[in-house]
């Protein structure tokens, strides 16, 4: 497996020498590392994050969903408190 990574990586750098020369080749390769940052701190975690949760007993979901009610009872009330200033 660490095979096909270490083969995917020496691809993409490959493509990236071959483009360098263009504009459009730079760009795409910048792009692409963003949606990969973006799917690693999103996607994957979110995922990982629902994966825990199904595991839970229903206190539990009682006691998590309590809690993201307070998290935006308190952002509203800041977001409040500075629309009066």
């Amino acid at each position: 497996m660490a095979y096909l990574n270490i083969s995917h990586t020496a691809l993409e750098y490959a493509r990236f020498a071959n483009l360098i020369g263009s504009s459009k080749g730079i760009k795409m390769f910048v792009v692409d590392r963003i949606k990969a940052v973006f799917k690693f701190f999103i996607v994957d975690s979110v995922v990982n994050i629902l994966g825990d949760l199904f595991e839970q007993p229903l206190i539990m979901w009682a006691f998590i969903g309590w809690g993201w009610l307070s998290v935006w009872v308190m952002l509203f009330s800041v977001y409040d408190s500075i629309g009066q200033l």
